[in-house]
């Protein structure tokens, strides 16, 4: 998304912060919440932050990672479908922010942003296939550690440190993610050796 990052801050001298802005969130920091009537759209520039929404009994599930370069928000495509999924920030992050309608009109006009896009969109959509076929055919160990090394990237969670984002996840993270209980998270991961927060 490097064309966007470098297009909407030569574009922040003419817009108004409704449609422009840069902002920095602290670890554990909502971007925005599930009740939210969202029209903004968030790229990524630094850090990790975690999308999901709330199951009928009010429990936090969580269903993707974002990493730095990938988008966010709300696109605004799917007619009468209700929005409803909440940002968290996992570690120190900085985003660009710009309203849905700016965002849809650079994907129009310029194609070099408008193949970016459709970059991010599709590794996206392959990241879940991924998750969905892992669920479905390897087992509770394997998909965990399958978890860990698509998380392997490492971000900075402040000026003189920096992790891989799988250990900013929690053990009802990466059950979430993969379709297992919180236990055996806990389980395969002390098996493993690997410390889950």
């Amino acid at each position: 998304m490097s064309e966007l990052l470098l297009s909407l801050p030569l574009l922040a001298s003419h817009l108004s912060p409704k449609e422009y802005s840069k902002m920095r969130y602290r670890r554990g920091d909502f971007i925005y919440l599930s009740t939210d009537r969202l029209n903004r759209l968030f790229i990524l520039n630094q850090g990790a932050v975690k999308l999901g929404s709330y199951s009928p009994k009010g429990t936090e599930i969580t269903y993707d990672i974002v990493c730095p370069g990938e988008f966010f928000g709300n696109l605004q495509y799917l007619p009468g479908n209700v929005f409803s999924e909440f940002a968290k920030a996992l570690s120190s992050v900085e985003v660009h922010s710009c309203s849905t309608s700016l965002f849809k009109e650079l994907i129009q006009e310029d194609k070099n942003v408008a193949e970016r896009f459709h970059k991010v969109m599709v590794r996206r959509w392959c990241r879940a296939e991924t998750k969905l076929f892992a669920n479905a055919s390897l087992s509770p160990t394997e998909r965990v550690k399958k978890l860990l090394q698509q998380y392997r990237q490492e971000v900075t969670i402040d000026m003189r440190k920096s992790v891989p984002i799988h250990t900013l996840l929690t053990q009802k993270d990466i059950a979430n993610l993969t379709g297992l209980t919180r236990q055996t998270v806990a389980q395969i991961t002390k098996n493993m050796h690997v410390k889950a927060v």
